[in-house]
């Protein structure tokens, strides 16, 4: 009988460690993991002043072709895009003051932020997309 016990034991204990090796990976990990988002976001918090190591969303590439964007307001050609949008001119469209604009810093000293339309990227805040929204 105690022959069963002990093995019995070694069986539960064997189970108990491979548990234990399999789970605790995904246990550390994921702290590890928090750890460096919630360091990258402390970081991303406060404002750079150059503007970070984020790329400039280039005019007719990738996602800002369909969206229309320009660095510059002014350089917006096509009329059926200046319209109100929001009960807001097109006059006073601009990145910096669109619901998806999140100031970020500045680059070459010009106001620069991030957009939710182009994520790790930067826009300008003179810019303009047809994607534009008026902030709450």
């Amino acid at each position: 009988m105690q022959h069963n016990t002990s093995r019995r034991r070694f069986f539960k204990q064997a189970g108990q460690m491979l548990g234990l090796a399999l789970v605790a990976p995904a246990l550390f990990g994921s702290k590890a993991l928090a750890e460096e988002r919630r360091r990258r976001s402390a970081e991303g918090a406060a404002p750079a002043a150059g503007g970070g190591d984020l790329p400039m969303v280039e005019p007719g590439k990738g996602t800002a072709a369909p969206v229309n964007y320009v660095h510059k307001h002014s350089d917006v050609k096509d009329a059926a895009l200046k319209v109100d949008r929001g009960g807001v001119s097109f006059d006073k469209q601009f990145c910096n003051n669109c619901s998806f604009y999140t100031k970020h810093g500045t680059k070459n000293g010009e106001e620069t932020g991030k957009c939710q339309i182009f994520p790790n990227q930067l826009v300008k805040g003179t810019a303009w997309c047809s994607t534009w929204t008026k902030k709450a």
